[in-house]
């Protein structure tokens, strides 16, 4: 006859148990109580916040090096370009400059150009030069003519380097005229229809004048509105080769006007005994003698 056993019951062999099982087994809920387990969720989150942190600082002391490095050249202030420019004793020369603005240079000039981070200076070595200067808020553009430096307000103006003076005038808008080799320190603001003059002897008044009419040789024109005779010499002198005197000093105080077209001067010895009535005479070293016309 068959029987069927009862299944038997799993046994838990109490022997195995050590005494510290036994001991932990009983007191599980005061040990739960007194050192509770460690909220995982929340120390994964405790640990993102630091890798976060971190990066953050790692990101700042980037951002930190960056802008110190622009700090410094902004205050270094380097060159990244550079031309230079000069005309002929025969020639003019307009030219738009790599800032857009628009220097006209007369004859026997030389001039060059730096362009910097923040600064656009130009060095007018000799000669003189109308500039018609293109706007930048930041980027202040700047004439050095010796020991002179025009800073540009926002203008159309010349400067003219000679031996011995320096000259600056203002057509449009306004300058400032600094030079450090004299003292009391030259630091002038020009207006438009405002002419300085810088030379050995010190610095002039600030003179009213037409500038229209004194920088006309940047259209081609040589315009001479009643001036001394010397004086309108001294002007053409500067684009004659050879030299023009005047020995009577009756005759060199005599007011005259004139337009010249720069590029016809080369006619000038017929030009001027028609126009202001007077002789020339060649002399011996090649100079013409300016006398006054027979009557």
């Amino acid at each position: 006859m068959n029987s069927t056993a009862d299944p038997v019951p799993p046994t838990h062999d109490h022997a195995a148990d050590s005494p510290l099982d036994k001991l932990l087994s009983q007191h599980q809920t005061t040990l739960r109580e007194q050192f509770p387990l460690p909220d995982l969720e929340q120390l994964a989150r405790q640990a993102s916040e630091r890798k976060r942190q971190r990066e953050k600082r790692r990101a700042g002391s980037a951002l930190l090096v960056l802008a110190m490095m622009a700090t410094g050249l902004w205050y270094w202030n380097p060159a990244w370009r550079h031309e230079t420019i000069s005309t002929t004793a025969h020639t003019q020369q307009r030219l738009t400059l790599f800032d857009g603005s628009v220097a006209t240079l007369d004859r026997n000039t030389r001039l060059s150009a730096t362009w910097r981070l923040r600064s656009r200076d130009i060095q007018l070595e000799q000669g003189r030069a109308y500039f018609d200067v293109s706007h930048s808020a930041w980027r202040p553009f700047q004439v050095q003519a010796g020991t002179v430096q025009v800073r540009v307000l926002g203008t159309r103006f010349a400067v003219e380097h000679e031996p011995d003076a320096l000259v600056v005038t203002v057509e449009q808008g306004r300058v400032q005229v600094r030079d450090q080799a004299h003292q009391p320190t030259v630091n002038h603001i020009l207006q438009a229809d405002e002419r300085l003059q810088v030379d050995a002897a010190g610095v002039g008044p600030i003179e009213t004048v037409q500038a229209d009419t004194l920088l006309a040789w940047q259209r081609g024109q040589l315009l001479i509105n009643d001036l001394p005779l010397e004086q309108a010499v001294h002007q053409l002198q500067a684009y004659l080769p050879q030299t023009l005197r005047v020995s009577d000093p009756a005759l060199a105080q005599r007011r005259v006007s004139a337009v010249f077209q720069l590029a016809a001067l080369d006619q000038l010895p017929t030009l001027l005994p028609k126009v202001w009535s007077v002789e020339l005479q060649q002399q011996a070293d090649g100079s013409l003698l300016l006398l006054p016309a027979k009557k």
